[in-house]
């Protein structure tokens, strides 16, 4: 009894911590790290890339088109009803040319430097503010929240001091 409990205890307490801890901390921290860089790089690349294209592109258009239409319109039909009625009635058209020629070039000015101008702003802004911000958002995110996730996941994966392993629930 006595030298089996001494034996016992020195061994397994001996063995088991050694192996326990040099197991767990090393498949821990190997496994922190790789889930954790691979899942916060593409988790975090994914959402921020995403998010970033998303906003940029919904407010670049939304943005470029109702600036670019109002401003188009309030611009053609100001500049084509002035000019064309003191024109038309300098020289005896009289209203009806002035206001048709108003019209017409104030309908076509807006739509097409609205929808030119819309689409050049929204998808310029939305692609540069998406990349720049998906990308620096997303690294800063996904890093932070992938190594915090997948040190502290991959750290308690072990029992800690008897070196048993749980399998992650992925696998």
């Amino acid at each position: 009894l006595n030298y089996g409990l001494n034996y016992g205890l020195n061994y397994g307490l001996n063995y088991g911590l050694s192996y326990g801890l040099s197991y767990g901390l090393n498949y821990g921290l190997n496994y922190g790290l790789s889930y954790g860089l691979s899942y916060g790089l593409s988790y975090g690349l994914n959402y921020g890339l995403s998010y970033g294209l998303s906003y940029g592109l919904s407010y670049g258009l939304s943005y470029g088109l109702n600036y670019g239409l109002s401003y188009g319109l309030n611009y053609g039909l100001s500049y084509g009803l002035s000019y064309r009625l003191s024109y038309g009635l300098s020289y005896g058209y009289g209203l009806s040319y002035g206001l048709s020629y108003g019209l017409n070039y104030g309908l076509s000015y807006g739509l097409s430097y609205g929808l030119s101008y819309g689409l050049n702003y929204g998808l310029n802004y939305g692609l540069n503010y998406g990349l720049s911000h998906g990308l620096s958002y997303g690294l800063n995110y996904g890093l932070n929240y992938g190594l915090n996730y997948g040190l502290n996941y991959g750290l308690k994966t072990c029992c800690g001091m008897c070196g048993h392993t749980r399998k992650p629930y992925y696998f």
